[in-house]
């Protein structure tokens, strides 16, 4: 059976080029990493979950936050519809 090692280190640097970094230097078979979108700039100017995607030498799942759901009030007995 396979066994799972997760790796895991703080580096000073430009993220994206440190992941890059990393994963070559632990011949790493998965890169896993969130994403989100801070602003309109982020999205014209690149990402970093971006680069690591497009560059990785290994696959990448990229991870996104998941939408709030909206806020719905159930009706109450007396409310209730025939």
């Amino acid at each position: 059976m396979p066994s799972l090692i997760f790796l895991g280190s703080v580096i000073e640097g430009y993220a994206a080029d440190e992941i890059l970094k990393s994963a070559l230097s632990w011949n790493a078979d998965l890169i896993i990493m969130g994403a989100h979108n801070k602003n309109q700039y982020g999205r014209f100017f690149g990402s970093v979950s971006g680069k690591v995607s497009n560059l990785a030498q290994c696959p990448v799942v990229v991870v996104r936050p998941a939408k709030p759901l909206p806020m719905v009030r159930a009706k109450s007995m007396s409310q209730k519809t025939s």
